[in-house]
């Protein structure tokens, strides 16, 4: 044989031998596993969606940074980012771009209760599991086997919100016999007020006011002036868009409110939010989140690193709860040993976790249901005191009390 082809003869056995150890052996390393990231990084809720990045970023890092996936020899994770946009119609859209291509082993969605509906349909249908922290009851409803919420919906947070605050009220001497509910239509909204509404009059607590529009709302002042009318108690705040939820406690400020006010989500939280109704205006509001900086050392040294990386003085849980659940996300393909989703959905229902990351910010081990609900999950609540976020509930994890005055 003339030593060119014996050359290139040689080198083709060599390619062989290699491709069938690669092949053959079970912790080969994979260039890349891809995970996604679904969420609104345009129009009324892109802060939302920035810090949503922000935590699924440092999570990948992190885990990259740390040995990738050790069971499929060391496999690097690869965020894939898209943007729902505003709209119902451009998150189905936008899930259906993410993942038609078919390789993705999961992802992440959606904050907004409405998008995480519609994502959901096509996560389903695509057989590719999604973690969310969104809190519409329905979404771990209906029989879906490739939905994962780390986090509480809203049956659970009115139930465990409104006793906490009675409590507290009690304590000063006040009474907590009148609500108020006051929010936008949308899908976390619908189901917050359907619990309120089920669940205040079973717990003594009359609803003297409801306020329901299609955001974004028109004029705040009305809603103001009748909360002032008729004195509530407290009032549950559950306006989604920043926009909306800023005119509502300015207006609330306005018309001289006194009422406890108890939000759902994070848009109540967000640093932006201190700047724009200022300090006095948000006293003492409170607001319910699927995760939070605990007295976790691990959370405490995250929200460092946060803070370092941001800019901003504090974050919610739109940055723990994507960051804990890309590292549940992490196990999952640990356990699974495969990046293919059919095997990474069968992982995560198996899954049981009792270490940070995920439970520094959840503060309970991480265990789904078979509806894919985290089966411990806590309500936390969180308030403005002196012009920072504080954890206030639950007591075991609180980093102060509640704050209401006499």
């Amino acid at each position: 044989m003339q030593p060119a082809r014996l050359g290139k003869a040689l080198g083709c056995a060599i390619s062989s031998l290699l491709l069938t150890v690669v092949l053959s052996s079970p912790g080969a390393a994979q260039q890349q596993i891809n995970i996604g990231l679904l969420g609104p990084l345009s129009g009324p809720w892109a802060e939302q969606g920035r810090l949503m990045r922000i935590g699924a970023e440092m999570a990948v890092e992190d885990i990259n940074q740390q040995g990738g996936i050790k069971s499929m020899g060391g496999a690097k994770l690869n965020l894939i980012v898209v943007d729902t946009g505003a709209t119902v119609e451009t998150a189905t859209n936008a899930a259906q771009r993410l993942l038609a291509g078919g390789n993705i082993s999961a992802f992440d969605c959606c904050w907004l209760s409405s998008f995480t509906l519609a994502a959901r349909e096509i996560g389903e249908r695509y057989k590719v599991p999604m973690l969310t922290f969104a809190s519409n009851d329905g979404i771990v409803q209906g029989g879906y086997k490739y939905i994962f919420r780390s986090g509480t919906g809203t049956d659970l947070q009115v139930r465990s919100g409104i006793g906490v605050i009675k409590e507290a009220a009690a304590k000063v001497g006040r009474k907590i016999e009148k609500a108020a509910l006051i929010g936008d239509n949308t899908a976390v909204s619908v189901s917050y007020f359907k619990n309120l509404n089920e669940i205040l009059p079973q717990n003594g607590v009359k609803i003297v006011l409801n306020r329901v529009w299609t955001p974004p709302l028109s004029d705040a002042i009305p809603v103001g002036i009748a909360a002032r009318e008729t004195n509530p108690d407290i009032i549950f705040l559950a306006s989604t868009s920043f926009d909306d939820s800023v005119a509502i406690v300015r207006a609330l400020e306005a018309a001289k409110v006194k009422s406890l006010a108890l939000g759902v989500g994070a848009q109540f939280l967000i640093p932006e939010f201190l700047k724009a109704v200022g300090p006095s205006a948000i006293e003492g509001v409170m607001a319910t989140q699927g995760s939070a900086i605990t007295k976790d050392p691990f959370a405490i040294d995250f929200l460092e690193r946060f803070k370092k990386r941001s800019g901003d003085g504090w974050t919610v849980h739109n940055t723990t709860s994507t960051y804990a659940e890309i590292w549940i996300i992490k196990e999952a393909l640990e356990k699974a040993g495969s990046a293919d989703s059919a095997k990474v959905r069968d992982a995560l229902a198996q899954l049981h976790l009792t270490v940070p990351p995920p439970t520094a910010f959840l503060g309970v081990d991480v265990k789904f249901e078979p509806n894919g609900q985290n089966a411990g999950a806590l309500n936390f609540i969180v308030q403005w005191q002196n012009g920072t976020p504080v954890l206030v509930a639950p007591p075991s994890v609180a980093a102060a009390p509640i704050k209401i005055a006499n």
